[in-house]
């Protein structure tokens, strides 16, 4: 989702208040559907790497959601991705 934000050129502290309350947001679903506490406990990374990764990594769902917030139509978007080679 952060593709999204500089997509629309918005900046740091823009994304970093979007992590932070997304790893909130999952961490209370995941809760709610019987995941244990523990799992989201600080000293359990997985789960925060994977979100990091996928918002400040080099994929092709970051990649998709930037066209997106560039005004790329969905189409657009996955059309740019299949032209990419990665």
């Amino acid at each position: 989702m952060l593709d999204f934000f500089d997509g629309l050129q918005l900046g740091a502290s823009s994304k970093s208040a979007y992590v932070s309350l997304a790893a909130k947001e999952m961490a209370m679903l995941a809760i709610e559907m019987g995941a244990k506490p523990s799992s989201f406990a600080i000293g359990s990374h997985a789960w925060l790497s994977d979100l990091l990764t996928t918002s400040f990594g080099s994929s092709r769902n970051r990649s998709f959601g930037e066209y997106i917030g560039m005004g790329l139509s969905v189409e657009e978007a996955l059309n740019k991705l299949k032209s990419q080679k990665r």
